[in-house]
């Protein structure tokens, strides 16, 4: 496994759902328990689930219930359902195959083969959705209609790799933001296969500092159902800002990228405008767009391709020489949001040749040159930071957050 894949075992009997769920763990999966079929729903709608054991025969909610709940929504590529069934239940069983189920196993169950059946429906489910899609190249977004499930409500922003809407789950009564895949590129395998994997990466995740991913459609447009965060992006917040502040918003943009990069994944465009600042003050990590998958199999960027935000885009994403591309890019990037925040301007500037070469070879201006305010231990944690050699900067966002706590304290 790539990674760690999240089951969701279904079944009232405390017993069976105890050791199966226990033997899983055992194998590396992510295991979630429901007691009954309530239960199996509600987790369904709040976690990433990868595959659901579900137990046919439960009281109130069965297990037919819950499966023609759930295909409503999420079709048997996308989660893969394997029925337990009681001998003697085969009528139950046929039904739920033409309901959509994947799969079936009987009780008492056999671990080895529902081990062997729960791997072939995960990497079926894998091979779909790494495969090339066929969006309608000629769908419109409109405002006031309908994309899925989902009410579209307003256009939010525009970037290179797509548009954000405020939209509603009628649903779950919610509002939600709604990503979608630009329609110049809906045609592109490599874009559509990153669009992909960056739900399934960040979905993964679960984190105070990192947006919640609910939901994804390839239909009839590629887009990814987000949390709606409310309050402004760092990119529009106004600048110099309070060194105190600078600091509390580093501690959590570094306890977020921890969680990333632990994860395996690079986010490789680190910037202000990726960084939402909610009405509580907490930050939310956005948009994974040019993630890089560390132990992925796919290849995400051509080689020799460097991608990234030209400002806020560290030495080894310009030139290979200096160093692969990894966590520590993203704490370059970091460095760069840091220094922009105390001081309002950004390292380097100019053409992109001159901008290009200034990241590659110059010595930043002093923060405190700019704006004596900044305090000298805070500049030297910027300007780590922002080392030309991957080697000199810190080496994890759990470092450079404990150097932020410190100099807070």
């Amino acid at each position: 496994m790539s990674e760690r894949e999240l089951l969701l075992v279904v079944d009232d009997n405390p017993d069976n759902r105890e050791v199966l769920g226990r033997r899983l763990e055992r194998k590396g999966y992510q295991v979630l328990l429901a007691e009954d079929g309530k239960k199996a729903l509600e987790l369904v709608d709040n976690h990433p689930v990868d595959l659901i054991l579900l137990d046919i025969m439960m009281p109130e909610v069965s297990g037919l219930d819950v499966l023609r709940t759930v295909r409503y929504n999420k079709p048997a590529h996308e989660l893969p359902i394997i029925m337990v069934s009681a001998v003697g239940e085969s009528d139950m069983v046929v039904e739920a195959l033409n309901m959509g189920a994947n799969d079936y196993v009987t009780k008492p169950v056999d671990f080895p083969v529902t081990l062997a059946r729960i791997q072939s429906q995960l990497a079926r489910r894998r091979d779909q959705q790494l495969a090339p899609l066929a969006p309608d190249p000629t769908f419109e977004v409109t405002v006031g209609g309908m994309l899925g499930p989902y009410k579209i409500d307003e256009k939010l922003g525009e970037g290179g790799f797509g548009s954000v809407y405020r939209g509603f789950d009628p649903r779950l009564q919610r509002p939600v933001a709604i990503k979608v895949i630009a329609r110049e590129i809906v045609t592109d395998d490599e874009a559509l296969k990153r669009f992909m994997l960056e739900a399934r990466a960040v979905a993964k995740l679960q984190h105070p500092n990192v947006t919640s991913i609910y939901d994804l459609g390839t239909t009839p447009t590629a887009y990814i159902v987000m949390e709606l965060v409310r309050g402004e992006t760092l990119e529009d917040v106004a600048k110099p800002m309070d060194p105190a502040e600078v600091g509390r918003i580093g501690v959590q943009v570094c306890d977020a990228l921890a969680v990333v990069h632990e994860a395996g994944i690079v986010h490789r465009d680190l910037k202000p405008a990726n960084l939402m600042l909610d009405e509580a003050g907490t930050i939310h990590l956005m948009d994974f767009g040019l993630a890089k998958l560390a132990d992925s199999a796919v290849k995400l960027t051509q080689s020799g391709y460097a991608m990234g935000t030209p400002t806020h885009m560290a030495p080894e994403q310009i030139d290979e020489t200096v160093g692969k591309s990894d966590g520590r890019t993203d704490l370059y990037a970091m460095g760069v949001i840091l220094y922009e925040l105390l001081t309002g301007e950004l390292p380097f500037v100019g053409g992109m040749h001159a901008l290009l070469t200034g990241i590659l070879t110059k010595k930043p201006v002093p923060p405190r040159s700019i704006n004596p305010n900044v305090p000298e231990s805070l500049e030297a944690i910027c300007l780590k930071a922002l080392a030309k050699k991957p080697d000199e900067r810190y080496q994890t966002a759990q470092e450079l957050g404990d150097c932020l706590r410190n100099w807070q304290t």
